[in-house]
């Protein structure tokens, strides 16, 4: 089945090259592989988790280290004598001999359809790269400084020690691959496989934003335009140094422009002078670009430091009360409102965060207060000012409806009308005390609090209110009653 694979894609064309302006990540090694033109999308799909074969991994080698053109011209070239010279890799392998990178078993045999192990891919890549290895017996002679030199992940090389000698599939082989061309700075190159095919000149840059001497918010990001002279832009970072610090910003697209939202921020008013610049893995700079400029806070004010809504009804809205936002700073402000706790209601805002308030600009916030229960309540307004937050403290007050008073002509605190309670004595209604059903007695002057004569009930007197003197009265010969009674019954005894 190899063998019919090999063949069918017998002459593994190098894709043509990415110009210059296509926007692709590069991040991942199937990308890295795509993109570059190593490996063809839909073989690398089909493929992934299939065997791979040495001759064609020796191919893909080769393609990768750009030298894909010139062993093509070593086409049908005799190499090993297992090679056909017809065969897509034959090129590619005999190349890869003459530089050693290669070899054959005692027999001359190279068996390049046998299925690659990943210690071979181990070994092929980091002779690809000039890998120097220690003292280590293989293949720890190359697994130790690789997981030093961050190349390999420990978990990897423990993998490769135990199971190194099963065939590879072919995403672990391209991924050893491109390890090795990724991280390993090449001695002959200066640089690591990749940049010197793909990036061999430094990165270029130019400096949108901010111009010369302008005044930014200070979350307005810097736009820099990065572009290199190669095919390729590889991972990079864009560097912005001011004063003794320093940000840094991983770049790993090619052509783009970059808006950095995230950059140095100082107080208001004051002047900043930046050098940005683009530094690519192999160490390479572009020249430096230096900005002046300053750098503005956004002021706001309020029509309101707290809001007290007083005493409201439980279960019931408040009127509308409206918070004004006026910004009085020298650059525009993102401005919203939150209500922290969720105990008053954000009824409307024109304050948005989809668009700026501009200088001099005013936006209103709309609250009300529902009590869900009885007492005193307490929230917070939070005012948000890009990253400032303005706290207006909010109050009001749950209060139960019809108040604390008695009911049915019983008074609580004091009856109305001179009827209900103890109240009755000074003649004063009180909270919520309701006048009884009837009369219910005179009640006493209401600058008096003293003892009141006890009045005998009449005829008059129909359904008179519990509570006051007269009820008095009729509970005292009601009781006198009772008490005559059990007097007797004791005496027949």
């Amino acid at each position: 089945m190899l063998l019919s694979v090999c063949r069918a894609a017998a002459a593994y064309p190098v894709s043509d090259p990415i110009r210059k302006d296509t926007w692709k990540r590069i991040g991942t090694v199937e990308e890295r592989m795509v993109n570059f033109g190593i490996v063809p999308a839909q073989v690398f799909a089909e493929r992934e988790d299939g065997p791979i074969g040495r001759g064609e991994f020796v191919h893909y080698l080769v393609v990768a280290l750009g030298k894909g053109e010139e062993a093509s011209q070593r086409q049908g070239l005799p190499s090993f004598i297992d090679v056909a010279p017809g065969s897509g890799y034959s090129g590619a392998v005999a190349w890869a001999k003459e530089r050693g990178l290669v070899e054959g078993d005692d027999a001359g045999l190279f068996q390049p359809e046998r299925d690659l192990t990943r210690l071979e891919a181990l070994e092929i890549a980091a002779r690809a790269v000039e890998f120097e290895p220690r003292g280590d017996s293989f293949p720890d002679s190359i697994l130790v400084p690789a997981v030093a030199g961050g190349v390999i992940p420990d978990e990897t090389a423990q993998g490769i020690r135990s199971d190194g000698h099963e065939p590879a599939t072919f995403r672990d082989a391209l991924w050893l691959l491109d390890r090795f061309l990724y991280f390993v700075v090449v001695p002959s190159l200066g640089s690591t496989v990749y940049q010197h095919v793909y990036s061999p000149a430094a990165p270029t840059l130019e400096l949108l934003s901010p111009e010369e001497g302008e005044t930014i918010l200070f979350r307005d990001p810097f736009v820099a335009k990065i572009q290199v002279a190669a095919p390729h832009l590889l991972p990079a970072v864009l560097r912005v140094e001011f004063d003794l610090l320093a940000e840094e910003f991983p770049i790993i697209v090619e052509g783009m422009s970059s808006r950095l939202s995230s950059h140095p921020s100082h107080g208001g008013g004051k002047e900043r002078t930046v050098d940005v610049f683009v530094r690519d893995l192999a160490g390479r700079a572009s020249a430096p670009v230096r900005r002046t400029y300053r750098l503005e806070w956004p002021v706001i004010r309020t029509s309101e430091e707290a809001v007290d809504f007083g005493e409201q009804p439980v279960g019931t809205a408040s009127p509308i009360h409206t918070v004004r936002v006026t910004n009085e700073g020298p650059v525009r402000a993102l401005v919203w409102g939150e209500v922290a706790f969720g105990k008053f209601e954000l009824h409307h805002q024109s304050c948005s965060s989809d668009h700026d308030l501009l200088p001099e600009e005013s936006c209103e916030i709309d609250l009300r207060f529902v009590p869900d229960r009885p007492g005193p309540h307490h929230d917070w307004l939070d005012i948000r000012v890009d990253r400032a937050i303005h706290l207006i403290p909010l109050e009001g007050v749950g209060v139960a409806s019809g108040g604390e008073g008695g009911r049915n002509g019983s008074g609580g605190e004091g009856g109305g009308n001179g009827s209900g309670g103890e109240g009755g004595r000074n003649g004063s209604g009180g909270e919520g005390g309701g006048a009884g059903v009837g009369a219910g007695g005179e009640g006493g002057s209401p600058a008096e609090d003293g003892p009141v004569g006890m009045r005998w009930p009449d005829s008059s007197c129909s359904g008179c209110a519990l509570g006051g003197p007269a009820s008095e009265g009729l509970w005292l010969l009601l009781s006198l009653a009772l008490l005559a009674m059990r007097r007797r019954a004791r005496a027949r005894r």
